[in-house]
């Protein structure tokens, strides 16, 4: 039996008995699979994945692609758009969500190629395999923000309302030439911070400013960087990626927050992540989760021993029982 005084525990995926999802598309660091998106359509039965593939520089975030699964651990490919179809140096994390009105829709972030900052756009369709990047337009921009850069959307419906959850760069002061490299995120120049803006009708974002900042100090000083939301009543879990170096492009580490109304924010981990992965740089990172039925699916990509990212998934059985 659980604890009376202990409401609304959070919970965190367990390694050991973890399964892969997705292999990385090379040995090594920065090749890497995943930055999951995960939609459980229950209409059809069908778990949904959007997940990026990245190797080093010079080709970075070349491909991202939406698959499918009856049972959330076995994807099927459906669909697919490269960094060529859309003109930019590289695509980076996406947000896959189904509408009121049966609609999906995607909300992609990848470089702008006329002043190489991190956009998001989105486009949507009547099936998934029926998105066309072509037809893409702009969700939220850098200058609408208070940074310099915005990607890895977040979507979230609160009654009536959108709530788009981001990472926005901040430069630090007297930094400039920020988008030389085409990714101001990975220069050590900004700071990777949290930030909101919300919608009525999830197209029309007005930006509201910081959700959750960067310690002064410490090992999430340079991103706090939230990647799911886990509604648990009455608490909101932030699960968001930390660390304070930009070495080997963010190895970013898990770390948990909690919150009664997503306004005032309280880390349970200041002083140090709250899981990583045992191997190379530890990371652990772009954590997100589906529902089905009373179990809960939490898909994230971690670090291997050889330095490359895979997909990984637990799944929680019985996680949204009644108590």
């Amino acid at each position: 039996m659980e604890n009376p005084k202990i409401l609304s525990p959070p919970v965190l995926p367990v390694l050991k008995a973890s399964q892969r999802v997705l292999k990385p598309p090379g040995r090594g660091l920065k090749y890497w699979i995943g930055a999951p998106s995960v939609l459980f359509d229950r209409g059809k039965d069908l778990f949904y994945l959007y997940y990026r593939i990245r190797k080093p520089r010079p080709i970075r975030g070349y491909a991202c692609r939406i698959a499918q699964s009856r049972n959330g651990i076995n994807f099927e490919d459906i669909w697919e758009a490269t960094k060529e179809d859309m003109g930019s140096e590289s695509i980076e994390r996406a947000c896959l969500v189904k509408t009121n009105e049966g609609q999906y829709r995607l909300y992609i972030s990848c470089v702008d190629p006329d002043d190489r900052t991190w956009r998001i756009d989105s486009m949507e369709a009547s099936r998934v395999e029926d998105f066309d990047i072509s037809k893409r337009e702009p969700a939220l921009l850098s200058s609408q923000t208070d940074g310099v850069g915005v990607k890895d959307p977040v979507i979230l419906r609160l009654g009536g309302l959108w709530y788009m959850i981001v990472s926005f760069a901040v430069p630090k002061p007297g930094e400039k030439k920020l988008h030389e490299t085409g990714d101001a995120f990975a220069t050590g120049k900004t700071k990777s911070v949290t930030g909101l803006a919300t919608s009525p009708d999830g197209k029309s974002f007005t930006w509201r400013g910081v959700l959750l900042d960067v310690q002064k100090q410490g090992w999430d000083s340079l991103m706090a960087r939230v990647s799911a939301v886990l509604y648990r009543p009455p608490v909101f879990h932030l699960y968001y990626d930390g660390t304070h170096t930009h070495n080997h492009e963010y190895p970013g580490r898990l770390g948990l927050a909690v919150s009664l109304d997503l306004k005032t924010i309280y880390r349970i981990s200041p002083g140090g992540p709250i899981m990583q992965s045992p191997h190379s740089n530890h990371s652990l990172r772009y954590l997100d989760y589906a529902k089905k039925g009373k179990d809960l699916y939490m898909y994230y990509e971690c670090a291997t021993e050889d330095g490359s990212n895979e997909l990984r998934m637990n799944i929680i059985s019985d996680f949204f029982r009644k108590v």
